[in-house]
């Protein structure tokens, strides 16, 4: 009997939850990272290559990889709850399973117009590779991507490999800003070894830390915290992370505000949630806080793309209104500390104790 692969979808899924939806580089590449996490890799290699002729994207990772079934039962089917379908909420080694709506496989056609993927489990190697046009002319709202190889006897580790091909795009790879938009998607790199090459040079290491190197941090909040939030809120000890504010304006606009993350990926941009900037305060602040408790409720809140929550439930509504508290708390703290961070310069420079010299000033 001839064995085939099969991608089951509808056309417009492909061209909304793929082409459209996943058009930015950083976005489409986290996909690919979220995936090698939930196959428990230590190590993830992404090799940007710009050609005279055609630009191509190599990624590489050591996690379980997967069998043909596994390909053709989990893998190619679109729109599959791994978490459901599984029954479970971690991997084999114990991380919590990012993955959720199936959807991410599609986000690769987002910048490219040809996937090949090699996968070794177990010594044994299948690949296998898709094109976008091909896909869009199936009929029967399936596609048989082409079997390069099949049940292939290897002596390679366990691991995936995934080629994207005709890469829609004009400009250079730029590898630190491939790199710095990776690490603002993530808490994760410190589990998840990630390197950024370019034309198979320069690597560029991926880290946590990566998205704050350019800032000189002035004060920092920690979190969980029942000073800053009281603990009338009822996850207020599940909220974990840091606010920090600078000695200068962030220059940055995708890092100006808070980002919410579970399980180690962002699910909300960097925002305020809903308050007004007064006094340039926003201009200042920046911070991620983990809401890992968002992730274990029955309904899904998370957004495709995972640049906002879903504000219209009773869960998140609560939780924008701790938010609110916490960013109104550090912004007045925020206020003192550096009005008398100011005050201390002074004295330091000219000897003079300002306090001193204002209660000493004649009033009228």
């Amino acid at each position: 009997m001839t064995q085939e692969l099969t991608l089951k979808f509808d056309p417009n899924t492909i061209e909304h939850l793929g082409i459209s939806l996943y058009s930015k580089l950083p976005s489409v590449i986290s996909e690919l990272v979220s995936n090698s996490w939930d196959a428990d890799a230590g190590n993830v290699c992404i090799n940007f290559i710009d050609d005279a002729s055609e630009k191509e994207i190599h990624y590489r990772d050591d996690g379980h990889g997967m069998t043909f079934d596994e390909l053709n039962e989990k893998y190619l089917m679109i729109g599959r709850n791994r978490r459901k379908d599984d029954g479970a909420q971690e991997t084999p080694n114990g991380r919590k399973i990012i993955g959720k709506k199936g959807l991410g496989k599609l986000s690769v056609f987002g910048i490219c117009n040809e996937v090949e993927i090699r996968t070794v489990k177990d010594g044994i190697e299948n690949r296998f590779s898709m094109d976008i046009d091909d896909i869009k002319k199936s009929q029967r709202n399936s596609y048989n991507p082409t079997i390069l190889s099949l049940n292939k006897s290897v002596s390679d580790a366990s691991g995936t490999e995934i080629w994207l091909r005709r890469v829609k795009r004009k400009s250079d790879f730029k590898p630190h800003d491939i790199a710095m938009g990776l690490s603002k998607k993530f808490l994760i790199f410190d589990r998840l070894k990630t390197t950024i090459k370019h034309n198979s040079t320069n690597d560029v290491p991926v880290t946590n830390e990566l998205k704050f190197s350019n800032f000189k941090e002035e004060f920092k909040w920690e979190f969980p915290s029942k000073d800053i939030g009281g603990d009338e809120y009822r996850y207020w000890e599940d909220v974990k992370g840091s606010i920090i504010t600078l000695e200068t304006p962030i220059k940055d606009t995708e890092m100006k505000g808070i980002y919410l993350t579970s399980r180690g990926k962002i699910v909300n941009n960097a925002g305020f949630y809903g308050l007004r900037d007064t006094d340039q305060f926003h201009t200042y602040v920046t911070g991620y806080l983990e809401v890992d408790f968002i992730d274990d409720l029955e309904e899904d809140l998370i957004s495709t793309d995972r640049h906002s929550l879903n504000w219209e439930h009773d869960v998140t509504r609560e939780l924008q209104d701790y938010l609110q508290r916490i960013i109104k708390k550090v912004g007045a703290e925020w206020r003192k500390k550096r009005g008398q961070r100011k005050v201390n310069d002074i004295n330091k420079k000219t000897g003079l104790d300002i306090n001193q010299w204002e209660e000493g000033l004649p009033t009228y």
